[in-house]
């Protein structure tokens, strides 16, 4: 018999409201890794094997723009199950509050930290990403792909 197992990530996207526009924190993936040129979350990453996603989520965070936030206050969205490079669940959230001001850290994966309009999104994502929050607008919180 063999082993079935699905990589578990958190994806995290910092989001603002000007006047009546919601915006949402994107960066570009560059460097040499897989979806290099694609916009991707404000933060995402693999679960460890010991932690809750909600703690996947604050952990890549830090590491990857610089911010934290209280656990309490993300806000889970949706939930992507993918069949791409293996078998994927990814748990995807908002955040509205944070502390810190967001900065690429891993200058070597991620560059152009920019904010989007959610009405004006960017056309070219990594994965699930733009599933993701287009099913967030839809009010659609599970969905898969790559099947």
């Amino acid at each position: 018999m063999r082993e079935k197992f699905a990589i578990l990530a958190a994806a995290v996207y910092l989001i603002r409201k000007i006047g009546e526009r919601t915006q949402v924190l994107l960066h570009m993936r560059s460097g040499d890794i897989r979806g290099a040129g694609t916009w991707e979350a404000s933060a995402a990453g693999h679960a460890d094997p010991d932690e809750p996603l909600t703690v996947t989520a604050q952990r890549e965070a830090m590491e990857e723009i610089g911010i934290t936030f209280d656990p309490k206050d993300i806000v889970f969205t949706t939930c992507v199950y993918g069949k791409h490079n293996g078998f994927r669940m990814h748990a995807h959230f908002f955040i509205d509050k944070w502390q810190g001001t967001p900065t690429i850290i891993e200058v070597d994966k991620a560059k152009n930290l920019t904010w989007f309009d959610m009405d004006e999104l960017p056309e070219n994502f990594f994965g699930d990403r733009g599933m993701a929050l287009d099913n967030f607008k839809k009010g659609v919180v599970y969905s898969e792909y790559g099947w």
